[in-house]
């Protein structure tokens, strides 16, 4: 209604209403009431309620229920009395929280037969309670044609159980075409049950589309079953990340099957941690098989004692010596002589020599040369040479070549999905950097259920960047306490937003001896260079009115970077002290 008709509208009921028109007089009080107008609302309901309007005397209970329940309630029961449905209703809910079930029964049958749909649903929630089925069916048949949808979709769900898919289908069906995506899931179900892949895929991706996680994981699992792993892989990840157990299971299942058993652990663990029992079968399985041991391709050979001592003599700082045992090997064509040779070379700066040996290694199919070769043609800005060695080496299994590959594909061809892939395969050899650095992408790309797995992985392994990280997914839950726990941890590893994020969290919580410290490790970690502290100490120094040492901070946060909220709390101290 525009603000035109509603003037009109008012004119016309406060006329109707001052001529005695008891209807007006109701109509008159809602208009105020919407309008916030409260006290002349209630006068005019009042009055239309005392000349015996049910719709008033709901209407005013409704109005007074808040600052006066016994007043709400009794004008409620007055309506109620006299056939009102919302009121019937509203006096079922007032008795069922009284613990008065005979009572709210009573109400809640008066006002399904009065016709209010959401009753006539709630009542035949209470018959299937007490194991009157047939009288549950009969009064969500009710609501269902008063267009109650959670009665069409029990009616659905009681048919599918009886075994009349042809009635369930048609309940589905309303639902689902009015956009309800569990139902278009279910009406998928029915046409996979009827042997009906193409219907049952039909409405599995309406629903997956409309975000229902199980149509997501049905169709990872019709992917799965064409051998569409990759497909499988992408529909899994969807509805893992709006927490479908079944989705987390397979992808722990695909993961092992594609040798990336650190992937499996963690997406069987959260299944776990989450609820689903049957992943942890998997996960004991995982546990009971024998570690992975690379082999030492130098261990067993002859070579193997010319290596050794070249080894003891780089460390030493013998390099003239250890050139000279690694270049005896490598001249004899040993590939890991090779690559001994030019990482020392490269090392002491004879960066062509170095690549010749990297070269000949390379061409000799060892993948860590394959990797160093590929460095050096990155850094000479030979994107496409250092990205085909890399392919090299990571199809070879280096997993610093993968890494880098990934990088590649992130930051010069923006095909993060690629990138996803070989990094994920890199983060099997757990190093915390690649860790981390997965679990950013995937939270960039919105994924921050997987991201959390990455992130805690390299948290246990001390990486402080992903505890920072696990602190912010925690604010974003409004878990301060996650939170603290996790942005305490960073800081104590050096991460300077850390210690001002932990330290903002406890001066908003009006602790400030808690929050002074952290603000203090936050400049010294940022070796007197972080402004967002220094004017937020600066913030917590005013109110305790210290402030010489507020107005010190806020100069060196404008020094720093000219940071706006400083510049502007120091002209506002100074005009209070009258200073130019």
């Amino acid at each position: 209604m525009t603000a035109e008709s509603e003037l009109r509208s008012e004119v016309s009921y406060r006329k109707a209403a001052n001529e005695g028109d008891v209807d007006a007089m109701r109509d008159l009080g809602d208009l105020l009431l919407e309008a916030g107008e409260l006290s002349e609302a209630e006068a005019w309901l009042n009055q239309a309620a005392l000349a015996g309007h049910s719709g008033a005397m709901f209407s005013l209970g409704s109005l007074c229920y808040d600052d006066d329940p016994e007043r709400g309630v009794e004008w409620w029961r007055r309506a109620a009395e006299l056939g009102h449905e919302l009121a019937l209703r509203n006096m079922g809910i007032i008795a069922e929280q009284d613990g008065d079930a005979v009572g709210a029964e009573s109400w809640l049958r008066k006002a399904a037969e009065a016709g209010h749909g959401r009753a006539m649903f709630e009542y035949g929630f209470d018959r299937h309670d007490a194991g009157d089925v047939e009288q549950a069916i009969q009064w969500w048949r009710k609501a269902a044609e008063a267009g109650v949808p959670q009665a069409i979709h029990n009616l659905g769900i009681l048919a599918e159980q009886s075994g009349d898919l042809v009635e369930a289908e048609v309940w589905y069906r309303r639902l689902a075409e009015a956009g309800d995506a569990d139902m278009m899931c279910r009406l998928g179900n029915l046409h996979m049950d009827r042997d009906d892949p193409d219907g049952a895929e039909a409405w599995w991706r309406e629903a997956a589309q409309a975000g229902d996680p199980d149509a997501m994981s049905n169709l990872g699992l019709m992917c799965q079953t064409r051998q569409d792993f990759r497909g499988a892989q992408g529909w899994y990840r969807s509805a893992a990340e709006l927490g479908q157990l079944s989705a987390m299971h397979h992808l722990g299942g695909l993961a092992k099957a594609d040798g990336q058993s650190l992937s499996a652990r963690l997406w069987w663990r959260k299944a776990v941690e989450d609820g689903l029992e049957e992943a942890e079968e998997r996960l004991a399985e995982l546990d009971a098989e024998p570690p992975i041991v690379e082999p030492d391709l130098a261990v067993g050979t002859p070579d193997a004692a010319i290596l050794a001592v070249g080894l003891d003599a780089e460390e030493r700082g013998d390099h003239t010596e250890a050139e000279r045992h690694y270049r005896s090997i490598a001249d004899a064509g040993v590939p890991l002589g090779m690559q001994f040779l030019a990482n020392l070379l490269k090392g002491r700066g004879r960066i062509d020599e170095a690549e010749a040996w990297y070269r000949k290694a390379a061409e000799a199919g060892e993948p860590k040369a394959q990797h160093s070769l590929g460095v050096l043609s990155y850094e000479r800005g030979d994107l496409a040479a250092a990205e085909n060695l890399f392919h090299l080496a990571a199809t070879a299994g280096d997993t610093s070549a993968m890494y880098n590959l990934g990088h590649i594909h992130a930051n010069v061809h923006d095909d993060k999905d690629a990138a996803l892939e070989w990094w994920r395969r890199a983060a099997e050899a757990r190093d915390p950097h690649v860790l981390h650095s997965l679990g950013v992408l995937l939270m960039h790309e919105g994924s921050e259920v997987e991201a959390e797995l990455w992130f805690r992985e390299a948290a246990s392994l001390g990486e402080p960047n992903a505890m920072y990280h696990l602190g912010l997914i925690a604010m974003r839950r409004d878990d301060m306490d996650d939170a603290t726990l996790w942005y305490g941890r960073a800081a104590e590893g050096g991460r300077v937003d850390a210690a001002n994020n932990l330290a903002v969290i406890h001066h908003q919580s009006d602790e400030p001896e808690r929050a002074e410290p952290w603000y203090l490790k936050a400049i010294e970690l940022g070796d007197q260079r972080d402004s967002k502290a220094m004017f937020n100490l600066g913030v917590l120094y005013e109110a305790q009115g210290r402030l010489d040492e507020a107005e010190k901070l806020w100069s060196e946060a404008v020094e720093v970077d000219g940071n706006p909220g400083a510049a502007k709390a120091l002209i506002s101290m100074r005009r209070e002290k009258g200073e130019d």
